[in-house]
């Protein structure tokens, strides 16, 4: 089977992950602080994307910078890696700020090829999946 064929399969929800994603999204109008972040990210959501690392961009007040912050449940990435991924030009967290700065487009990062057989089950219509960039690290 083909990459794209296995995206095209495993592009559709079944009954429960559609009844997941439906509460996620619900969910997430509630979102107020911090550790309800946590919390949802670790129900549903991980339910319906697998990860061990989550790292989330804040833009608060009048400032045009974001400020990073991340959970993580894997005891290999400490605040050391979670500085590399945020170093300046070369950095996968920056090259994809910039990256979505200059098409607005949903940008996916993947350390396991390929990445699009893995973000397929959360798209709907894999005729979007063209609109999207996907960087493997």
């Amino acid at each position: 089977m083909t990459i794209q064929a296995q995206a095209n399969q495993d592009a559709d929800l079944n009954a429960e992950q559609r009844m997941v994603f439906m509460d996620v999204i619900s969910e997430s109008l509630r979102l107020s602080q911090r550790s309800h972040l946590f919390n949802w990210l670790q129900g549903g959501f991980q339910f319906l994307i697998s990860h061990e690392v989550m790292i989330f961009g804040i833009k608060s007040g009048d400032s045009e910078e974001y400020r990073y912050e991340y959970f993580s449940s894997s005891r290999y990435f400490d605040d050391n890696r979670f500085a590399d991924v945020l170093k300046s030009s070369v950095g996968v967290v920056t090259r994809a700020e910039m990256l979505w700065q200059n098409t607005r487009l949903p940008i996916i990062i993947s350390n396991q090829a390929p990445a699009t057989v893995l973000t397929a089950a959360v798209i709907k219509d894999s005729k979007k999946y063209t609109n999207m960039h996907v960087l493997n690290e």
